[in-house]
This record gives structure tokens, sequence and C-alpha cells, in this order.
């Protein structure tokens, strides 16, 4: 089972696993085309916080759930200070966020993820978790989408997805870093290059910079107090990237 934690308030309710419901869904649901495109999924709020909700499905499938987290990590964070019990159950954390040897995309230092919510950001890193994943603001600099990416997707029949693609996009460039993130998670084998070092959020002056420690230099017991190894992505295999995200795009 996969469970995807994107950013979510404090005290923001979390969504459920989508379900295969008759087209058309009753008032107050969300909307999601199914891979068909023939008829609709619905998804309805669940009750209680999102930090509740993700402690109670990775204990329902202890060893079975990634945490895959595309926003801030403030209510990964909550579950785990508010459910410690859930840390050896989780597969395992792969993070979009941080600027480790590339200047930040909101400070010189600091990529928007990390800045928002540093605080968290250290518990979850500090927390031993059995794998982290990071895929970070460097390797979105090296993925560049355009208009040839933007002709792929729309081409031929319209679909709702394509539709709304095409009303968002406009063929305009941009950074993909969540979708290249939602690659990694979905393909481990995209990756070319990553690196292990100890892992570290930024305070005080250097608030949200996403401090890597390399082991070569800082190997354990000279790792900075507290700090655990997480695996930083670096590059990913473009062609294949793309690929997947112009396959999936069209094919729902």
């Amino acid at each position: 089972m996969n469970l995807s934690c994107p950013a979510a308030s404090t005290g923001s309710r979390a969504r459920t696993t989508c379900t295969a419901r008759p087209p058309g869904p009753a008032p107050g649901k969300a909307r999601v085309p199914s891979p068909t495109g023939t008829s609709r999924r619905t998804a309805e709020p669940a009750p209680g916080p999102a930090a509740d909700f993700i402690a109670d499905q990775v204990k329902k499938n202890p060893g079975k759930v990634p945490l895959f987290v595309l926003g801030p990590a403030t209510d990964i964070a909550l579950a785990v200070k508010t459910h410690p019990e859930i840390v050896p159950l989780v597969k395992e954390v792969i993070y979009m966020g941080g600027a480790f040897d590339t200047p930040g995309n909101v400070t010189p230092g600091a990529e928007f993820n990390r800045w928002f919510d540093p605080e968290a950001a250290k518990i979850v890193l500090r927390t031993p978790f059995k794998k982290q994943i990071i895929v970070p603001h460097d390797v979105a600099l090296k993925v560049a989408y355009g208009r040839a990416q933007y002709d792929r997707v729309v081409t031929g029949a319209e679909t709702p997805i394509k539709k709304m693609f095409k009303d968002v996009q406009r063929g305009q460039g941009t950074f993909v870093r969540d979708a290249i993130a939602a690659g990694v998670f979905l393909d481990r084998t995209l990756v070319k290059r990553s690196e292990e070092r100890y892992i570290d959020p930024g305070m005080g002056p250097d608030y949200g910079r996403s401090l890597g420690y390399n082991l070569g230099e800082s190997k354990a017991p000279g790792n900075p107090a507290g700090t655990r190894k997480a695996t930083i992505v670096f590059e990913v295999d473009t062609k294949r990237f793309w690929d997947l995200y112009v396959d999936t795009m069209r094919n729902q």
C-alpha cells in the first residue's frame, strides 16, 4: 500500500484512498478522472487530524506504507511526535525539498519546503526511519520543462486531464520539482546519481537551509549530534522521466 502525504497545515483533514463509484459524484465529493476517463472516483475527508490518519494507516499496514512528502513536513512531524510507535513501522520516507549544492528558490540558501517549516523538517530528518530519500531543488534545475514536453502531452484526442493541462500550462517553461519526486517515488531506477549524507535543516542565520554533511568528512561518530543519514537524489534519467511523465498524463 502507498500512502501519499502532501503538505497539509496543522489540523487539516487528510483524504482517504479513492474507491470506484458510478459516474457523477454525490454533492460535496471530489471528482477525479479514472485511468480510462470513462468513469469517476470520489474521495471524502477522513475525520480527525491528518497526523492521526497517517498513524492509523501505518499501524494498519506495518512495513508497507511509504510516506511521500511533497510539501513542508508539518504533519509528518506531528505524526511521529504524537504517535512515536509508528516510526519502525514506516517503510520509508521520500521528500521533495531542500537545496544542498545550489541556491534556494526562496532565499539564497533555502528551498521553500524547508524554509516554510524547518522545525518540522529537523524533527522528521532526525527520526530513525528505516530509510529516507530526498529529491531536492538541485535535481529540478537539471530537468527543464518546455514546449517540447507540452506538445507531447497534448497531442491526440482530448481528455479531461489534457484539457486541464492545456488550460494551466499553455506551453510555458517551468520547473517540475513535484513531478520528479513523484517519478522517483514510482520508479527508483530513474535515479542516476545520489549521495548519502548526514542531513540537518539550518536554524538561526541558516534558517531553512538544507545542510548535508559528507560521510567522508563527518563519518559517525563524528557526524553532527543528532543527525541521520539520508539519500539525496542529484540526477535522474531525463529521457525516461519525461517518457513516464508524458505516458502518465496521456493515459489518464
